[in-house]
This record gives structure tokens, C-alpha cells and sequence, in this order.
């Protein structure tokens, strides 16, 4: 769902990029709350696994999620290689 998110909106995945690239505190605060509301809902989609075994996995997911976004953001992947490569890191992480 994310990823439609950007899709529909890619000026909003420009945006994300400076955000985090930015020293300024207001930046950090709302990529603080940002994260923070991505986790949560991540975190009850995961309700049946081990709380910090969950949070590992989307610490991990979301890393993945960032950097295929932020590529796409710059036009050197496209959107099927994101979603490829989001699929297989799921896989690895989630297990088949």
C-alpha cells in the first residue's frame, strides 16, 4: 500500500529524500512521526510474532522499502524492479 502511495504521489517520495538528507530538527521530528505511525500499524499487522522479533523485520523492510524508493525517486530502478525486489526481501525476511 505504501508503494501505491508513491506511485500516485512520486513528488511526495522527492520530498521524503530531502527530509532525511536535512539537518534540520523539524525535518527529523516529522520523519520521526512518520516512521513512528508506519511502525505502529506495521506492528499490528504482525501481532502474532514475538514483539522485538516483529520490530527486527520491519527495521530490516523498511530499509529495503527506503532505499528501492528513494532509486525510483532518482530514475534508476522502475517501479517493478521496487516491487520485485520489496517482494523477495519480504520472502527472505517473512519466510515463503
Amino acid at each position: 500500500r505504501a508503494l501505491r502511495a508513491f506511485e500516485k504521489q512520486p513528488q511526495m517520495a522527492r520530498l521524503i529524500n530531502v527530509l532525511v538528507m536535512s539537518n534540520d530538527p523539524l525535518a527529523a521530528g516529522i520523519l520521526d512521526r512518520l516512521n513512528q505511525s508506519t511502525t505502529d500499524a506495521y506492528m499490528q499487522a504482525l501481532a502474532g510474532i514475538d514483539p522485538t522479533r516483529a520490530r527486527r523485520m520491519i527495521d530490516v523492510i523498511n530499509a529495503v522499502f527506503g532505499s528501492l524508493v528513494r532509486e525510483w525517486s532518482q530514475g534508476r530502478i522502475t517501479i517493478g524492479e521496487v516491487r520485485d525486489r520489496i517482494d523477495s526481501a519480504v520472502s527472505l525476511v517473512v519466510g515463503d
